[in-house]
């Protein structure tokens, strides 16, 4: 769950940032370079299961009417997971 841990720490790099990025560098060959090395993640790395889980976290907090069945036992599980995580990263 690396994916939700960066997202959480917000050590994703988004298209404002990639653009400035771009821009200060000029170069694609030192942008990607650059981009090797950065710590932070695209956010088009983030895996669409994390994208997914997310997505379904948000509609339960909105208080979208889930039934027992409406989502299978892995997902059900790893929205635990993920909300466990977020929970904890509030605490901090």
């Amino acid at each position: 769950m690396g994916d939700v841990e960066a997202l959480l720490g917000l050590n994703v790099c988004n298209p404002e940032e990639e653009e400035k990025c771009r821009e200060e560098i000029g170069s694609d060959e030192f942008l990607q370079w650059a981009c090797e090395k950065c710590e932070k993640k695209k956010n088009r790395d983030i895996h669409p299961w994390t994208h997914h889980l997310l997505r379904l976290r948000r509609l339960v907090m909105a208080g979208y009417p889930f039934g027992k069945n409406d989502l299978s036992y892995q997902e059900w599980l790893d929205l635990g997971l993920v909300s466990e995580m977020i929970e904890a990263r509030k605490m901090l």
